[in-house]
């Protein structure tokens, strides 16, 4: 199963429109700070676009990509120092395409070769891939509701969250030590975020070896289902990989609950966004059930009963349960597919 990629296509291509135009637009601001007036003020709208191509297209398009991720998986200080190169090597190539697309208008001689035109630029890049990384860390909608004030109070909204864990953690740290363990979860963490980035899940927290995802709520979707599965789909591709590097090949498990829950910016020396409610402390407690009852994906009969059912994937009745800190008993059932040859077992965590 592969969710489409229409929907990330359009994210980076709205995220490069935006980036090169604000590029294109701080050409003729350099031209004004810098340049004499014998350089047209077409010819620095040429130069921001042609170096915003070069630059965004890099950032955008190549570093995203399968060429990109040896250089994502480097630690900050090591990408800054494979990326910072590449940006600074885009100013002379620009000029240059430039110089050959307008019969030499500047002069071979006087292509960028001053410290300013290159800090200005490292300004500009950094300037918007902070921005960039801010809305990768806490989603776009989560920063435009921040920046109106919209979490300064507590809000209600209608939120599924998608609680998934790497079955069988606690042999596997064990075997692997916690350095192995923990390189074995950025790992994880790093392969799933693709997935869940395709499927317009919200990546809410990391907590142990599990994160939490989230989405709004709408009756009839059944997106959160359907990513759990593309999860294991993945992992299963990249069996081998695992298997090579750390002796293991992970597994997933998880619940999934939607419902009404609070939201709201809290905290002063560090902010976070938090959701409180019953409904994600019956997402934990279900994740518990799929622990005990040894099922890939358990929720509620009424959650799924909600939900539009997903082609190849089957709801099976698990009986009443009893989940901790809830009142009374409720009605679970446990997503699952045939289980596919030669794909790994859950062990108990």
């Amino acid at each position: 199963m592969r969710i489409s990629l229409r929907r990330r296509t359009r994210y980076r291509l709205w995220l490069f429109g935006a980036l090169l135009l604000v590029t294109i637009l701080a050409g003729p601001v350099y031209g004004l700070l810098f340049l004499d007036d014998q350089i047209p003020l077409w010819y620095t709208l040429d130069e921001g676009t042609v170096l915003g191509l070069l630059v965004w297209g890099f950032v955008v398009f190549v570093l995203p990509s399968r060429f990109g991720k040896p250089i994502r998986r480097l630690a900050f200080l090591p990408r800054m120092v494979v990326i910072v190169p590449i940006i600074l090597l885009c100013i002379p190539l620009s000029a240059a395409l430039l110089n050959l697309l307008h019969d030499g208008i500047i002069g071979w001689a006087d292509l960028p070769a001053e410290p300013h035109v290159y800090l200005y630029v490292l300004a500009l890049v950094a300037v918007a891939a902070l921005v960039v990384e801010i809305t990768h860390i806490i989603g776009p909608r989560v920063l435009g509701n921040l920046l109106i004030g919209r979490y300064q109070t507590p809000v209600e909204e209608e939120r599924v969250f998608l609680f998934i864990d790497l079955a069988g953690s606690s042999q596997i740290a064990q075997k692997l030590g916690d350095l192995e363990f923990q390189k074995l979860l950025s790992r994880f963490f790093f392969d799933i975020g693709e997935t869940i980035l395709e499927a317009r899940g919200e990546i809410h927290a990391y907590i142990g070896d599990g994160v939490i995802v989230t989405w709004p709520r709408v009756i009839g979707d059944a997106r959160p289902v359907t990513t759990f599965f593309a999860i294991q789909d993945m992992l299963a591709r990249q069996r081998r990989s695992y298997k090579g590097a750390f002796g293991i090949e992970p597994r997933v498990r998880g619940a999934v609950h939607g419902g009404p829950v609070v939201m709201a910016a809290c905290g002063d020396a560090k902010r976070a966004i938090v959701y409180f409610g019953e409904t994600l402390n019956a997402a934990a407690r279900l994740e518990e059930q799929a622990k005990k009852q040894e099922r890939d994906l358990v929720a509620t009969a009424d959650f799924a009963d909600s939900l539009d059912p997903p082609a190849g994937i089957t709801v099976e009745p698990l009986g009443l349960a009893v989940l901790r800190g809830l009142e009374g008993q409720t009605e679970l059932v446990a997503f699952s597919r045939p289980e596919k040859k030669g794909a790994p077992q859950a062990d108990a965590a």
